[in-house]
């Protein structure tokens, strides 16, 4: 029996259609979404240019962090990212 240590194993997300992504845990746009993120998931607006890179979203249901070019899934959120997620305010922006 063969066993990939978990550092090693990579996961992805689907695309079922140009720009259609479905999760792990099973969330898709027009569910909860995805927001845009740095590389450690923290959420943040496209408009602001030294904080997003243009390539990693953050699943609002699971808080996995994912790759946009390659579809893979790179991490999770720390709780606190996730708690600094849950009070980002959109209308800010």
């Amino acid at each position: 029996m063969l066993l990939v240590h978990p550092e090693v194993a990579r996961d992805y997300i689907v695309e079922e259609e140009t720009d259609w992504w479905v999760c792990k845990c099973g969330n898709q746009p027009d569910g909860d979404g995805f927001y845009t993120c740095n590389e450690i998931g923290e959420i943040v607006p496209p408009s602001v240019p030294e904080g997003w890179d243009e390539k990693h979203y953050v699943c609002h249901r699971c808080w996995r962090i994912i790759n946009s070019n390659t579809l893979e899934i790179i991490g999770e959120c720390s709780p606190d990212v996730l708690n600094k997620n849950n009070e980002f305010r959109w209308e800010k922006y």
